[in-house]
């Protein structure tokens, strides 16, 4: 045989090679005809979007669809996300075959798309949690019931609560505060969590006790107000500050307990604070008259020694819970550390649920306070 002819041959072979895959990949379905990356630019007839079968595709095909990323086809991808939801248990094993993809897009759709099919999904994705291949499979599958919220995802989340990976304990402890409402036992779990030595578990089990409104918790959570960990104390102050959802102001239930739990926490700060600030004002404000006693300066000796971060932070959240003590902003005027003299002056130009925070008597000392931080307050 001739080169030429084998030649020839090789090139028939490839394209009837292209052939063949160009025709099985082709669809009568204007589902995939229809976008221009789909259609190679063809012209669309308006409303083409409403004449899809959508009922005729493929999971796999929907799911293409439905983890698009194009704002322009939005509404395909509605359609297609709606059908795949629609067809409830009957689609979870295929979405469930798509946890264990490395696509961050994918990823989310599947997640999204399981918690809205909801229980009927909670079977299977408790099966991966100890079936997986890998721990981003696991994660993602805790993560998922954590967003469903099934009574019955709590022993095993729980259980994962208490791995030895990082971050199947970081994923459980996220899970769990997810539920609106955990019975005693998960709380005394997150308890614990908010000791672990690992910063995104403590993070995560604070944030829930916080959500969770449960005020025999608060020490827990004053401790983190204080932790070393910058991301802890800022995302408990986040927290703290978040307002009612929408679903939450309809539940008079939920947003009674909600302010029986600030009440709660601003009491407990109450108790935190006053000794904090009054053992060092105590000094300074006498050491300035000159007039220390034995008596006072025996009992300034007996107060605790105030760390000024952690003071700080329970100064940030009392007047987030709108504390509005003025004994404690008085002290808090006097102090020697100038970001405390500048949350004195935010407490001062803010309206408390207990009325205007009164600072007159100090007002002209801090107005002409010369530290750039405390300037920056008003």
């Amino acid at each position: 045989m001739s080169v030429s002819r084998v030649l020839l041959t090789i090139l028939i072979t490839l394209l009837l090679t292209v052939v063949c895959f160009a025709d099985s990949t082709n669809t009568s379905s204007e589902l995939f005809d229809g976008p221009p990356h789909f259609s190679n630019g063809k012209a669309l007839s308006p409303g083409w979007e409403n004449r899809i079968d959508y009922s005729a595709e493929s999971d796999l095909r929907l799911f293409w669809v439905a983890s698009s990323g194009e704002p322009k086809w939005e509404a395909i991808r509605k359609r297609a996300d709606s059908t795949l939801v629609s067809r409830g248990k009957s689609a979870v094993p295929f979405l469930i075959s798509r946890l264990s993809t490395d696509d961050a897009r994918d990823r989310q759709t599947v997640n999204q798309l399981l918690k809205k099919i909801g229980t009927p999904a909670v079977e299977s994705l408790l099966m991966v949690i100890d079936t997986a291949k890998s721990r981003d499979e696991a994660t993602l599958a805790i993560q998922t019931l954590g967003d469903i919220g099934d009574s019955t995802a709590l022993p095993r989340l729980l259980q994962a609560a208490s791995d030895t990976a990082f971050r199947i304990r970081t994923s459980a402890a996220l899970a769990l505060m997810s539920y609106p409402k955990l019975p005693l036992s998960v709380i005394e779990k997150m308890r614990n969590l908010a000791q672990d030595k690992l910063p995104g578990i403590r993070r995560n089990a604070l944030r829930g006790l916080v959500l969770q409104s449960d005020i025999p918790s608060i020490p827990y959570i004053v401790g983190g107000l204080s932790d070393s960990m910058f991301s802890i104390r800022e995302t408990l102050m986040y927290t703290l500050s978040g307002k009612p959802s929408k679903k939450d102001s309809s539940d008079m239930a939920k947003l009674a307990a909600r302010e029986q739990f600030r009440s709660a926490l601003r009491d407990f700060l109450d108790k935190k604070l006053l000794p904090a600030l009054e053992r060092q004002n105590y000094l300074e404000f006498h050491t300035e008259q000159g007039v220390i006693s034995n008596t006072r300066t025996a009992r300034a000796a007996t107060l605790p020694v105030a760390d000024n971060r952690a003071l700080l932070m329970y100064l940030r959240a009392y007047r987030t819970l709108d504390g509005g003590k003025t004994t404690i902003w008085s002290r808090a005027a006097l102090h020697t550390d100038p970001a405390i003299r500048a949350e004195a002056v935010r407490a001062g130009t803010k309206k408390q649920t207990n009325g205007k925070v009164t600072l007159a008597r100090y007002a002209k000392k801090l107005r002409d306070d010369p530290d750039p931080i405390v300037k920056a307050a008003y």
